[in-house]
């Protein structure tokens, strides 16, 4: 998380109290509130699935501010617009500690300590902003954020998945440029297989555990016959299984040799 912490030293005005205020907003109130393009699932997916960045960082890289403890104690406004340092503030004379929350969600707080206010905010997000360009789509993202490639990539990949790899393209006095690289069509089918869960022929597994109770207290009439059912059980899976496994081997068989790699756009 990008924060400024500032030192002031003020003059007491009044005995009156320094205040910022800061809404919280729903994912779908922060779209609007932001003028962003992107969907409240695209916000949640945020929570749900970080990846390699953070999600405060994430949703900073939105000009916005996620607060976890309100999100997982279940309220649906956890977040804010990152504020701006302002000058808009008044001190007391005596030590002051204010915090609270209105029925309306809005958030209050000041401090004071003989005469030195000591404020932490988050960076200005309306500063500092480099312009990204995807797809023809200008898109105004922080300094911190884009002068590094892997946060930006993180930052658009939840639009599109293949931005994972994509390129990033930097010239002098020019915008940003996210390149998605050309791949492959469609799915690999030896990546499905390496990825499919492995099975065991539910016979042969029921073979080694009567194997295993044959070494390891014997079989005899009376377990065996406790046994039948699960015996049984296991030759009938046993052998759907085996059928499937046949009917998968020769669809194998029969299909048409096809290219392993298409080129984007045939």
């Amino acid at each position: 998380m990008l924060l400024a912490t500032a030192t002031i030293a003020c003059t007491p005005i009044n005995k009156a109290k320094k205040a910022m205020i800061l809404k919280w907003l729903t994912p779908e109130q922060a779209i609007v509130a932001a003028k962003l393009t992107v969907t409240s699932e695209t916000l949640e997916s945020y929570i749900q699935l970080p990846g390699k960045t953070t999600t405060e960082a994430k949703f900073q890289g939105l000009g916005l501010l996620f607060d976890q403890e309100r999100w997982l104690a279940g309220q649906p406004d956890f977040l804010q617009l990152l504020p701006s340092l302002t000058d808009d503030y008044t001190t007391t004379e005596d030590e002051t500690d204010f915090h609270d929350l209105d029925h309306e969600g809005t958030e209050t707080f000041a401090t004071n300590h003989a005469n030195y206010f000591v404020l932490t905010v988050m960076n200005n997000s309306t500063n500092h902003k480099l312009l990204v360009i995807y797809e023809g789509q200008q898109h105004w993202i922080p300094e911190a954020i884009a002068e590094n490639d892997q946060l930006l990539r993180d930052a658009f990949t939840p639009l599109c998945a293949e931005l994972a790899n994509a390129e990033i393209e930097r010239k002098a006095g020019q915008p940003i440029q996210i390149i998605k690289k050309p791949g492959k069509k469609g799915s690999s089918p030896l990546e499905y297989l390496i990825t499919a869960p492995e099975e065991i022929n539910p016979a042969l597994a029921m073979c080694y555990q009567l194997r295993q109770r044959q070494i390891c207290t014997g079989i005899d009439w009376q377990n065996a016959e406790q046994l039948s059912a699960e015996i049984e059980e296991a030759i009938a899976s046993g052998t759907a299984f085996s059928e499937l496994l046949n009917q998968t081997l020769k669809s194998l068989k029969s299909s048409s040799p096809a290219s392993s790699l298409i080129p984007e756009g045939f």
